[in-house]
């Protein structure tokens, strides 16, 4: 009877009807315990039925399965499965078919490494009766080969793996493969961070995302408020010694403080920080605790990458000193044999962008600049030209987070896209809203769109990646030729699709670099200060044409 419902249903899936639809489907494999998974969705509706999987050997022309069954499909097309294959399965590479009759033929996709029951079980008693560690050594790469366990997000040097054999070996005998596997990546996934290229860093902490388990540390609440920022928060972890799971708790949450002090919204808000994750600084706070509110003052706005740097700028703080590092360039801490790099982890960074300003451009000083040099030019050109303005008592703000409202209107200034007789229909910006005429303007010259759902998206702030594309708009609008390229960072697969192209075509004209580290970080806000450099830079490019 099983040898009749195989043959049946191979039949059935070599008889399959010619169907313009397609599915997208997802298979994982455990190769620990043996156990596949598949998950997919017929693009058309099937309306509850079952529809037929089979496995068999690669290359196997004549479809003899090795396992064959039916899996119930719903109205809209989603189906999901699990099942493991029989125990007699030998080791190898096998084939998953699935299809219906609405198919000409079964989609097929590999399921390569498939490690038998046998295969498991003597793969466990070999690392546990290696005679020796060299023996061990050899037993462990044929098992996380077999196994599919290398790690994807980075590549480790021969001494790190010897390091990481070494711990597993110490830890012997294993109870089982479930076991000795928790082992194993519990070893590599600090090894892995500890290693990793600031651009592999946010890959790592995916990948061995339930190693890590940052829910369970202290500052993991903070790190949750950050939001899409997390991103940048992680990069910290750059060039710290993390290569044991302890090390990595203990700078995750170092880490978090770091970044919430250096984008913290006010002086106030950092001091409530310090205060509250005190013994999370590694240093002695006996100064900063002589005028706490002095220091704040200070140091609010700079750039923190590690303890030592906030600390020199605590130092300079309360000292006098004006000439010590106060965040933002200093280099992020070494250590012992790994390449010295010179990072940025916030929007507060500065962005590397040349401008020229002309000649005859009368410079307005706002007092909030010191820090901020790097935009004083292009602050102080676009305000002679009434682009932006500062608050009464002479402030730019360089370092907050510019809205949407707030650069659509300074785009429209500078580029005199002003009309007085727009009009818009978002849900969210009413007609007495002060951008009203603003918004309206920039969506009256098709530069503007909104955030979906008929709304603008007032009083959000605006992501880098965003600024990129409206201003690219605003140059094809005013005629000025923009080259396509593509954007050459090394986080362009962390810029959204649709902001890519202009990103690239801002990189080839110079209007933008990005950052020191080589990423343009598209997602993160963009400050008053960013925002004003990057007009100014286009301003330029357009007057000379």
């Amino acid at each position: 009877m099983r040898f009749l419902k195989m043959m049946i249903l191979t039949v059935g899936l070599l008889l399959f009807i010619p169907c313009s639809s397609s599915a997208e489907e997802e298979l994982f494999y455990d190769g620990i315990s043996g156990e596949i998974s598949i998950r997919g969705c017929f693009e058309q509706e099937m309306f509850n039925k079952y529809v037929s999987i089979m496995v068999s050997a690669k290359g196997d022309s004549t479809f003899s399965p090795v396992y064959v069954d039916t899996i119930y499909v719903d109205k809209k097309g989603y189906y999901f499965h699990k099942f493991y294959l029989p125990d007699d399965t030998v080791s190898g590479d096998y084939v998953l078919r699935i299809g219906t009759y609405e198919l000409s033929k079964p989609i097929e996709y590999p399921l390569d490494f498939y490690v038998s029951v046998e295969d498991r079980t003597r793969y466990l008693v070999e690392l546990n009766h290696a005679e020796d560690f060299a023996s061990f050594v050899v037993q462990m790469r044929q098992s996380i080969h077999a196994f599919g366990l290398m790690p994807k997000s980075t590549s480790l040097p021969d001494n790190t793996w010897n390091a990481i054999y070494k711990e597993v070996y110490e830890k012997r005998p294993f109870d089982n493969l479930f076991s000795w596997r928790d082992i194993y990546y519990h070893s590599v996934a600090p090894h892995a961070l500890d290693e990793a290229k600031i651009d592999e860093i946010n890959n790592v902490l995916k990948e061995y995302e339930r190693i890590f388990d940052f829910k369970s540390q202290e500052c993991y609440e903070l790190y949750e408020s950050f939001g899409e920022d997390r991103a940048q928060a992680n990069l910290l972890f750059y060039n710290k010694d993390v290569s044991t799971l302890q090390k990595v708790y203990e700078e995750f949450n170092r880490n978090v403080l770091l970044y919430a002090i250096s984008t913290a919204y006010s002086p106030g808000n950092i001091k409530e920080l310090i205060d509250r994750y005190k013994h999370l600084i590694t240093f002695d706070l006996y100064l900063y605790n002589t005028n706490k509110d002095k220091a704040v003052n200070k140091i609010h706005g700079g750039t923190y990458t590690s303890m030592e740097e906030l600390e020199q700028a605590i130092k300079a703080a309360l000292s006098g000193d004006s000439g010590s590092n106060t965040g933002g360039n200093g280099p992020a801490s070494s250590k012992i044999g790994k390449e010295k790099s010179t990072i940025h982890v916030t929007p507060n960074a500065v962005p590397d962008v040349t401008t020229i300003v002309p000649n005859n451009t009368s410079l307005k000083q706002f007092n909030d600049m010191m820090g901020y040099e790097w935009a004083l030019e292009a602050v102080s050109y676009l305000a002679e030209k009434n682009v932006i303005v500062g608050d009464p008592n002479g402030n730019f703000a360089p370092n907050r987070n510019v809205t949407r409202e707030e650069f659509v209107k300074m785009a429209v200034v500078a580029f005199g896209l002003y009309d007085e007789n727009a009009g818009c229909l978002f849900d969210d910006v009413s007609v007495e809203h002060w951008a009203y005429k603003y918004i309206a303007s920039a969506v009256q010259k098709g530069v503007l769109k909104g955030v979906g759902e008929n709304r603008f998206g007032t009083g959000q702030p605006i992501s880098r990646e965003d600024i990129a594309v409206i201003l690219v708009r605003i140059a094809e609008a005013k005629g000025f030729i923009v080259e396509s390229a593509e954007p050459e960072f090394a986080d362009v697969d962390n810029i959204s699709a649709y902001a890519r192209e202009a990103v690239g075509k801002l990189k080839a004209q110079g209007i933008i670099h990005g950052y020191g580290d080589n990423t343009f970080r598209g997602k993160a806000n963009a400050t008053r200060a960013e925002a004003a450099q990057i007009i100014f830079g286009l301003m330029k490019e357009v007057s000379r044409q």
